[in-house]
């Protein structure tokens, strides 16, 4: 069974609530395997395809984790990795997506008096930004970069909103200088927290409490 005969079996579904629907090809189930079974054996076929593709996601997640700590970790403190992260400016209706947060919160600030949770892979490197163009991290920060790029796709198999999506419901504590941030963290947990642009948690005790949150946690 695949996606395609995941698409057809919810229009079968559809189907015997509601109108007709047409027929997607290439699936590995015929039209009979799906049309003669009952509306409960559909749904179960469904809840095992779903549980099936969250454990894929939760073995790719933890493989390119395993991997980006292997290959990119150079400082004892790293113990996360930062996949996005959002502010809220005061004139607008909807948060921004932060083009690259490594450069715009500075995680390591306050020499860890204010942040104690997040030390994220390449917070201490010398990364591009508008002004150095040429910094001696760049290859390392922008193959990381893709890496990152794998692991975003997977937040939606394992049942969790897009990074946007969450912050713009929940941007009450951030602003023009607070920012919503998702990371995972060595462990295979992934969090959100809220964090100021010189490295300042909103919330310092957990990444459990108040504005921080654990979205969910990989074993």
């Amino acid at each position: 069974m695949n996606k395609i005969d995941i698409v057809n079996i919810k229009k079968e579904l559809a189907k015997r609530k509601a109108a007709n629907y047409k027929w997607s090809e290439n699936g590995d189930m015929s039209k009979d395997d799906i049309m003669l079974r009952t509306t409960k054996e559909l749904e179960n076929l469904i809840k095992d395809f779903d549980n099936n593709k969250k454990i894929i996601a939760e073995q790719e997640v933890k493989k390119l984790v395993n991997e980006i700590f292997t290959e990119f970790s150079d400082n004892p403190d790293d113990n996360m990795i930062v996949l996005g992260a959002c502010n809220y400016y005061h004139d607008s209706r909807h948060v921004y997506e932060s083009d690259d947060p490594l450069n715009s919160i500075y995680f390591d600030g306050f020499e860890h008096q204010y942040n104690k949770l997040a030390y994220p892979i390449g917070c201490n490197w010398e990364i591009p930004s508008w002004d150095n163009k040429k910094a001696k991290d760049k290859d390392k920060y922008e193959k990381l970069q893709e890496y990152i790029k794998k692991i975003i796709p997977y937040l939606k198999d394992l049942g969790l909103e897009s990074i946007y999506d969450y912050w713009d419901k929940n941007n009450d504590a951030l602003n023009e200088c607070w920012y919503g941030v998702h990371g995972i963290t060595k462990d295979y947990q992934i969090v959100a927290f809220v964090i100021r642009d010189d490295g300042m948690l909103c919330e310092e005790e957990s990444f459990d409490t108040f504005y921080n949150s654990i979205l969910y946690k990989i074993k």
